[in-house]
């Protein structure tokens, strides 16, 4: 079975040397594969940045299972890494209610999505203008991981981004604008 997973893998990639693998090639591959063995494709086409087929995996494995808070994570992470942000709030909004501080991203069985999960929520919702949300969601996350986590700092940049908007909204201010 792991050879096939590599074969699959090596179509994928070399495929994508010379042209990107369509969806229906990518579906066609996948479609007698296990669950962890698509869990395992999806991985590694993330590890080789090659975001686009690893987003269509992430959709695939997310129609047979619509609740792994797991597979929402991924979608959503991916398409952060696609430039694609505005798109990436749903998955995380969908991921935040099933955490597991001890996550295991390598593993096909684990369900839960990581912490990280309330960083990039409050970042989506940031980036759409909800800032006292987001506010609220970068004081969860601050609150609720180790002051060593890597992403306690951006989050604390968020969290006071948040506060300097809330002033400013707060007194708009008329300006024009001449071109």
């Amino acid at each position: 079975m792991k050879t096939q997973i590599l074969t699959l893998i090596l179509v994928i990639v070399c495929g994508n040397l010379f042209a990107q693998a369509s969806k229906e090639e990518i579906r066609a591959n996948l479609e007698n594969a296990s669950f962890t063995d698509k869990f395992d494709v999806g991985t590694n086409l993330m590890f080789d940045k090659l975001y686009e087929d690893a987003l269509y995996v992430w959709e695939i494995l997310i129609e047979e299972d619509q609740k792994n808070a797991n597979l929402l994570y991924k979608k959503g992470l991916t398409l952060i890494r696609l430039n694609r942000d505005n798109e990436a709030f749903e998955s995380f909004d969908k991921a935040q209610y099933a955490v597991n501080k001890k996550y295991n991203p390598t593993s096909a069985s684990e369900r839960n999505a990581p912490v990280d999960v309330w960083y990039y929520l409050a970042k989506s919702n940031h980036l759409k203008g909800d800032v006292d949300e987001a506010f609220t969601q970068y004081k969860y996350f601050i609150d609720n991981v180790n002051s060593k986590h890597n992403m306690v700092d951006a989050a604390e940049l968020g969290l006071a981004q948040c506060k300097v908007a809330k002033e400013l909204l707060a007194t708009p201010k008329n300006y024009q604008i001449d071109n």
